[in-house]
């Protein structure tokens, strides 16, 4: 038997980023290996990564506008764009866990509806701290290159060990804003973000943190994945994975930077 047609082991393909759901691979693949479809590769995976990224750019422009923004003063805010999306990428991370072939138009709806959200809040932050946006978007590419290149030339190894750290702290990260949000919806404000508290802004860098150190599982779970013999339409889904992670880490970043200017 090949490799290709291996069964691929359990651990090899964990991953905490919803968007890359290690059942989801290993279905595909065993279906692939049965029909004889395989095609994808890591490289497909990265042009695609940059379509979608392309389509998050264009839709953050046109989010961006639904801000009236005049003098640095918010005059007007589209909330039924902001509300909406919002919903909308909701909604969309629990369909691509079963869109299957279709995840090429979950992917691409993503990062239209992402988009939009995130040009709308990145205007918000521009209007608060002027220059902002730019210096976020530069050590957002900074981080991911800076990633890249420490997974590709083999400096940081994804391990079993690296995983569960991240998978732990991730989850952990994920209670923290879950329990911050629900106690707001009871008018309990904790004052962690936005307001220039060395609290708010070690817990703005723990998260950017966690969003880098995903950043080298996403692309270990595209290469084993593509070595493993998946179809090629699979590449959109390694897409996907991979553009939300971008995006969280790009949001992180705003607001450590956000939160080391309210001081």
């Amino acid at each position: 038997m090949s490799t290709a047609t291996r069964a691929p082991k359990q651990s090899s393909f964990t991953t905490r980023n919803p968007a890359l759901s290690t059942k989801a691979f290993e279905g595909q693949i065993a279906r692939a290996e049965a029909k004889g479809e395989t095609g994808m590769t890591a490289t497909g995976t990265y042009l695609k990564t940059g379509f979608l990224f392309l389509l998050f750019l264009g839709a953050a422009f046109f989010g961006w506008q639904r801000i009236n923004v005049v003098e640095g003063v918010i005059v007007d805010v589209n909330l039924i764009w902001l509300i909406g999306s919002f919903i909308s990428v909701i909604a969309l991370g629990f369909v691509s866990r079963f869109a299957g072939r279709y995840i090429w138009i979950v992917a691409i709806i993503y990062s239209l509806v992402q988009g939009v959200v995130t040009g709308m809040v990145a205007h918000v932050f521009e209007a608060q701290f002027p220059g902002i946006v730019i210096q976020a978007a530069l050590i957002t590419l900074s981080l991911y290159v800076t990633a890249w290149a420490l997974y590709t030339f083999g400096v940081i190894k994804v391990t079993k060990g690296y995983r569960t750290m991240v998978m732990i702290g991730t989850i952990g990260v994920g209670i923290f804003l879950g329990v911050n949000l629900l106690l707001a919806l009871f008018g309990i404000q904790l004052n962690l973000f936005g307001q220039g508290s060395w609290l708010s802004i070690a817990v703005a860098a723990v998260i950017v943190l966690f969003a880098v150190l995903n950043l080298p599982i996403d692309f270990d779970f595209v290469r084993q994945a593509s070595a493993a013999g998946a179809p090629k339409f699979m590449e959109w889904q390694g897409a996907f994975g991979l553009i939300v992670t971008i995006i969280w880490l790009f949001m992180a970043v705003l607001r450590l930077l956000g939160a080391t200017r309210s001081r």
